[in-house]
């Protein structure tokens, strides 16, 4: 039997390559064959991903992180684009208060890619820590910000349109509106409901900032619904009123770009996963877009949250996480 193996990271604990070479090595030793794809949904890992799939050359870039620490970010340079992973910049690992987290860094990170580097850049979101709807990004891209320190309470924005006539493409992992992102991922994020409240509220108002800038500039209003303007705490909303950027489903894009139709169309049965499945997982995400490209697929996760029939690895016995994995994907393997 001919296996692909697509998987995307288990955020935090192992990389979408690592998961599919363990998945990749169980099958081989079941005497299948096997062809190992790695997927990304353009959040944490995606660099990873794309620089095990295409010849990348790194770009470091110095920038401020999400609560003013120093950071170093590589972007990828490939193949007649440039690739930027949030996650490196503004991913949870950096923040420590999402009250407070800014995306300052990721505007900076745009300014330096723009000075050195040619092309269009395609920015991963997901990930991230941030809730700030983008104003630490119009800081970091050289807007004047009045008022603040909180969304609501700023007054106006100001300065040129950023990056004008480059071509930004964004990598989003899920639909969300910008208006529910706090709702939606503040808890996961470890935002409390004060902080949840106060950051819709401010968000709300701060769309409306933007769109006044952008009536300044004589540009159409965008409005708060805009699909995918969530993603990264807002940043999507964001990267498309300030930038022009066009917001993508991630995990479509990416499969574009490491086309995974072509390799299914080979495979008899598609292995893929995450660290925890769940309703999102099926908007956006890597396992919705491989469930929709094949007929036969097996779901190997972390976690499973919803009524898809997956091999998850809280449900098998083991008193480490590799074991369980372990565990797991033998009962995988052996249905097959």
């Amino acid at each position: 039997m001919h296996v692909v193996v697509a998987p995307d990271s288990w955020g935090g604990w192992r990389t979408a390559p690592a998961i599919a070479s363990r998945i990749e090595a169980a099958l081989l030793s079941a005497g299948h064959t096997v062809e190992p794809l790695p997927l990304t949904d353009g959040g944490e890992g995606a660099s990873i991903v794309l620089a095990s799939a295409h010849p990348a050359r790194g770009v470091t870039l110095a920038v401020t992180g999400p609560h003013g620490q120093d950071v170093r970010a590589i972007a990828l340079q490939l193949d007649g684009f440039t690739f930027l992973e949030s996650a490196r910049i503004i991913g949870r690992a950096w923040c420590s208060d999402a009250a407070t987290a800014s995306s300052v860094g990721l505007g900076e990170a745009l300014g330096q890619l723009d000075r050195r580097q040619d092309g269009p850049i395609l920015v991963g979101l997901g990930g991230s820590g941030t809730m700030d709807g983008g104003l630490g990004l119009a800081q970091g891209l050289g807007l004047h910000v009045v008022g603040g320190p909180g969304l609501a309470d700023i007054t106006s924005l100001s300065g040129p349109v950023p990056l004008p006539g480059r071509l930004l493409q964004v990598w989003c992992d899920v639909t969300t509106p910008i208006l529910d992102s706090a709702r939606v991922y503040g808890p996961q994020k470890g935002a409390d409901a004060f902080t949840i409240e106060r950051t819709s509220r401010g968000l709300a108002h701060w769309v409306d900032v933007v769109n006044a800038w952008r009536h300044g500039h004589g540009l159409p209003f965008v409005p708060a619904s805009l699909p995918h303007g969530g993603a990264a705490g807002g940043l999507g909303w964001a990267l498309h009123a300030l930038l022009g950027a066009s917001l993508r489903p991630g995990a479509d894009a990416a499969a574009r770009t490491l086309d995974l139709d072509a390799t299914l169309s080979m495979a008899d049965v598609v292995v893929t996963g995450e660290g925890r499945l769940d309703a999102t997982s099926l908007a956006g995400k890597v396992v919705g877009t491989v469930l929709s490209r094949h007929d036969d697929v097996r779901i190997l996760c972390g976690r499973n949250d919803t009524e898809l029939s997956a091999y998850a690895t809280d449900d098998f016995p083991g008193a480490t996480r590799d074991q369980r994995f372990d565990a797991a994907l033998a009962a995988l393997v052996a249905s097959l």
